[in-house]
């Protein structure tokens, strides 16, 4: 678990960081249109905010649902898109101006929420595992 954590965190750090120095290459892989590379520029900082944590939700969902943990699986597969972000979505274009920009803030705010019930449900888990040995 330990090392699927690090390489995955390791695998976005480097998007992340490939999306935040070089926006316009990265976004030029994708669409020749310059005025939507100008805008996807501004958005795609916003979107990729939290992009390093979420390997950890993604592992954390499989590690739970491969322990036969159904329910905590389930919640942590849901809680990004579901639980999260369609709230996000539907709440922060009332609160931040312009609305589009609540709109992309959703995104890395479901990230971070997500990734830290995955953080708590981990905490609260990896004892367990460390005593019998699942874990080095």
């Amino acid at each position: 678990m330990k090392y699927s954590v690090i390489s995955a965190t390791t695998l976005t750090g480097i998007y992340f960081l490939l999306f935040e120095l070089a926006p316009r290459f990265m976004l030029g892989l994708f669409s020749n249109d310059q005025n939507l590379i100008s805008t996807g520029v501004g958005i795609t900082r916003i979107l990729i905010l939290m992009l390093p944590l979420v390997g950890l939700q993604v592992i954390g969902a499989g590690t739970f649902q491969a322990l036969g943990k159904a329910g905590k699986a389930f919640i942590l597969s849901i809680s990004r898109q579901i639980l999260f972000l369609i709230p996000f979505v539907l709440l922060l274009p009332h609160l931040i101006s312009p609305p589009l920009t609540g709109v992309w803030t959703a995104f890395p705010l479901a990230d971070l929420l997500a990734t830290s019930v995955t953080a708590v449900f981990f905490v609260r888990e990896i004892p367990e595992y460390e005593v019998t040995g699942f874990i080095d």
